[in-house]
């Protein structure tokens, strides 16, 4: 079972119960047992020495009718001169210290009390009646019917079952009263986990109690921080990639009104390349703000559209997959990081397969290719913006580096990442992969 404060609270609560029930339940039984006798010792007493002393003052012959007019509501008395107990003999610690009185306060006119006692079907309930047995000095035996609840043993048994049952009821009780308990903290772990993938997230509801209701108030200010921190970055960073195209402009007409020769074929390329790096720029800056809203789509119908639209281009491009798969996601950002890492695929990689699989907490879509590969060291630093690997193994290739950077960001945000790996037939296999809660 998950360790959660649901469950060291139920934990908690349950075993606090049982040590008061257990507590409760010695207590209870101790005080039971030692004031058995003084509850009950004085009633039957009086009634035994009554009862004796009627039958002992009629004349041996009359001493069985006077043991029998004895019938009443409390007692029914005999005389038999055997003694032929119909049940069982018991001597629990506090009748043995009754029997211990009654004889030594009988002043002879009985030698022996023993006590029957029936036990209960199956062992559940109070006896429905108690004999005590007494020698009198003829020997014969004088039988005494009593309730049994004048004499009886403490139910023990019956005891443990009702404390055992409310145990058992005390778990859901306590199951419930822990989850209400802690039902703020799991809202706040789900919101301060949406925080964590979107920024602009609503802000966390400030409920609960006030320990809560101050970390609430501590992370939302906190993520309003960031969200102006990050906003105001990204716009100056637009700001100036837009401001830095005037120039450029005004560059790429001075030079191509130069004569050709004197570098002016490489002075083009370069405010290409300047112009290209802008462009990325901004388009990453609008996908930061773009705000776009999760919905569901068929994502294996956005991937081979991404694929079909390379394959139009001219690219060695296969998909290999299931035909549908209903996902939840910002469509418009997962194609872009999809876009670009089919782009870079085809583009560095030569023929490439797509595959996108359906896992029990996600989804993934790997992107194989057949070109050089990666080297571990520098699998890490592609994903830094504006990083290219060595020319050699780009070829001439054009690009700014910021497409994968462009790509991780986007299934971050989505909750998931992008993994590379080279494989052993050559290539290398990208792996996106997007949790089932995308957001």
């Amino acid at each position: 079972m998950r360790d959660s404060i649901a469950l060291r609270v139920t934990l908690a609560v349950f075993g606090a119960l049982v040590l008061t029930q257990l507590v409760g339940y010695l207590l209870f039984t101790g005080e039971r047992l030692r004031l058995l006798p003084l509850m009950n010792t004085d009633r039957i007493e009086a009634i035994v020495q009554q009862a004796v002393g009627r039958v002992l003052a009629a004349a041996p012959e009359r001493r069985a009718a006077a043991a029998a007019a004895l019938g009443n509501r409390q007692i029914q008395g005999m005389l038999s001169s055997v003694f032929a107990p119909s049940g069982e003999i018991v001597d629990p610690p506090p009748l043995h210290g009754f029997r211990r009185k009654m004889l030594a306060e009988s002043g002879g006119r009985f030698d022996m009390l023993l006590i029957e006692m029936p036990l209960p079907p199956a062992g559940f309930g109070p006896p429905r009646q108690a004999k005590l047995w007494l020698r009198l000095p003829d020997r014969n035996w004088l039988v005494l019917t009593v309730p049994g609840d004048l004499l009886r043993q403490p139910d023990l048994l019956r005891m443990a079952l009702w404390w055992g049952l409310s145990l058992l009821g005390a778990v859901p009780l306590s199951l419930f009263v822990a989850r209400r308990l802690t039902a703020p903290i799991r809202r706040f772990s789900g919101a301060a986990e949406r925080l964590g993938l979107d920024i602009s997230a609503s802000p966390l509801l400030e409920t609960g109690p006030a320990e809560l209701r101050a970390a609430a108030a501590a992370i939302n200010g906190m993520q309003d921080r960031i969200k102006r921190f990050v906003d105001d970055r990204t716009e100056m960073l637009a700001a100036i990639s837009h401001d830095l195209r005037t120039p450029i402009s005004r560059l790429r007409l001075r030079v191509e009104n130069l004569a050709p020769g004197s570098g002016r074929r490489s002075m083009i390329d370069d405010l290409q390349h300047m112009d290209r790096m802008i462009a990325a720029t901004l388009d990453f800056a609008r996908d930061a703000n773009s705000g776009e809203a999760p919905c569901r789509i068929d994502l294996v119908s956005l991937v081979e559209t991404e694929c079909e639209t390379l394959a139009d281009l001219g690219r060695d491009i296969a998909y290999r997959g299931p035909s549908h798969l209903a996902f939840t996601c910002r469509p418009l950002a997962l194609g872009r990081a999809v876009r670009n890492i089919l782009e870079n695929a085809t583009a560095y990689g030569g023929r490439t397969t797509v595959t996108v699989t359906d896992r029990t907490d996600r989804a993934e879509i790997e992107v194989a290719d057949c070109g050089p590969g990666i080297p571990e060291a520098e699998q890490s630093r592609v994903f830094e913006p504006f990083y290219r690997l060595d020319p050699a193994r780009s070829g001439e290739q054009p690009g700014t580096g910021l497409g994968l950077a462009i790509a991780r960001n986007i299934l971050r945000g989505h909750g998931g990442d992008i993994t590379l790996r080279n494989r052993e037939t050559g290539g290398l296999l990208v792996v996106l992969w997007l949790p089932r809660a995308a957001a």
